[in-house]
């Protein structure tokens, strides 16, 4: 079912009879996703690696990504070892800490309390929040970073010591998580 391919530049890749292709990371994944109320799920193939990697998930966030994170070379995505803090960088270093949602997020079925933990990683940030694992944050601008392959944002306030809070938006809704520690 991947011989006959036709390019499908919105998934930046190809789409094969009922797969889809990613070439946009290193070699090609072969991936499935859906989505229902609720529910999002994910199933992706390297076929070079043979390694797999299902992704289930009880939200409405997209998970493909997660899949992808998985399936990279050297991931400790499905590894429980703790990651050990690189080379000082003080625009990133005053971001890391833990921040308390001031306010629900009812898109993303957060509540007000729910931790926010910010941490280093050998290329930059990861995030780590209530009933998701441990993902790497992309950088988007200064003090502005997202998650690849979600419509999210965390936006860290200004300043030259440690931020004093994040704006975490997802879906257009944007919520203040206040730094705890």
């Amino acid at each position: 079912m991947l011989r006959t391919t036709h390019p499908a530049p919105f998934l930046q890749g190809d789409q094969a009879i009922g797969w889809a292709i990613d070439r946009n990371h290193c070699e090609p994944r072969v991936f499935f996703g859906g989505r229902a109320p609720g529910f999002t799920s994910s199933m992706m193939f390297d076929p070079k690696a043979r390694r797999a990697a299902v992704v289930l998930s009880n939200s409405a966030l997209m998970v493909e990504s997660l899949g992808r994170e998985i399936l990279r070379p050297g991931s400790t995505a499905s590894s429980s070892s703790p990651q050990t803090n690189f080379a000082s960088d003080p625009a990133l270093d005053r971001l890391v800490g833990r921040y308390t949602l001031d306010e629900p997020h009812g898109d993303a079925h957060f509540a007000a309390g729910e931790i926010v933990e910010i941490s280093r990683t050998a290329n930059g940030l990861a995030v780590s929040m209530p009933r998701y694992p441990s993902t790497n944050l992309m950088r988007l601008g200064d003090g502005v970073f997202g998650i690849e392959g979600f419509s999210v944002r965390y936006e860290f306030a200004p300043g030259p010591g440690p931020a004093a809070s994040l704006s975490l938006t997802i879906n257009g809704k944007t919520v203040v998580a206040t730094r705890t520690k």
